[in-house]
């Protein structure tokens, strides 16, 4: 996290954009899901499978979503693993028609679950059970059993039946994510709080210098010297300002 990210989360500015990782296997739907998303004007009528990567935004409940696309080949799924630093909630997209791959699926969830970066930032992650309107789909909690979904308890997840074609479900699961990442935020603001604090004694107890009474002083204490030191009484004052 940068320094400006910091300061920002320290001084509680609310966040107006979240960037987003969106994976899945290939064909699960994920550029469709980006492009219901969109502004109706802004949709393209012919939607391209993804090629290495691409990054879309759109605006929900007044936040910018800058959505990283990634492609679901297997020679690029390597690839993922570069954004978990940077992002602040992963979607990972599921074809729930996709029975003969379930365990590609699991492999790559596990592989996202047991990242170091993705636990050590506890991103928020939302399962989208996309297609359920094609017959034969599984449900959304058979795919949660059949993944391990229920095993997850060291970070917070939904899974949501979803149909990027008419858009159901979309806005629930990304309200979600939204609600989930300005949760987060708000808990490292604590954090970044509790460990930026100056840790000065400001209360009304003095400091103490000492001096050695071998120093001689022009005004000596009319009260008698009782031990080898003179201790002297000052109160700290300390002010911190930060210009953005």
């Amino acid at each position: 996290m940068g320094l400006l990210s910091q300061i920002s989360i320290a001084l509680g500015v609310s966040r107006k954009q979240v960037n987003i990782l969106m994976i899945g296997l290939d064909n699960s739907g994920k550029t469709t899901i980006i492009n219901q998303m969109k502004k109706e004007e802004d949709r393209v009528t012919q939607v391209t499978p993804t090629i290495g990567y691409t990054t879309e935004k759109f605006i929900f409940n007044n936040t910018t979503f800058l959505v990283h696309d990634m492609s679901g080949q297997g020679k690029y799924r390597n690839l993922w693993e570069n954004y978990y630093k940077e992002v602040d909630g992963v979607v990972f997209v599921i074809d729930s028609n996709d029975r003969l791959r379930i365990a590609v699926i699991c492999d790559e969830l596990r592989l996202l679950l047991d990242h170091t970066e993705f636990n050590r930032k506890k991103i928020p992650l939302v399962v989208f059970a996309n297609k359920m309107d094609e017959k034969g789909a599984m449900t959304a909690s058979e795919i949660s059993d059949n993944i391990g979904l229920n095993s997850i308890n060291n970070r917070n997840w939904r899974i949501c039946a979803t149909c990027a074609i008419t858009g159901e479900g979309l806005k629930n699961g990304f309200q979600w994510l939204l609600e989930n990442i300005r949760a987060c935020t708000e808990s490292k603001n604590r954090q970044l709080k509790a460990t930026s604090v100056i840790k000065y004694d400001l209360t009304d107890k003095p400091a103490t210098t000492i001096i050695p009474s071998s120093l001689k002083l022009k005004n000596p204490p009319e009260n008698p010297i009782q031990s080898s030191f003179i201790h002297f009484n000052f109160n700290i004052k300390a002010n911190a300002t930060v210009q953005l």
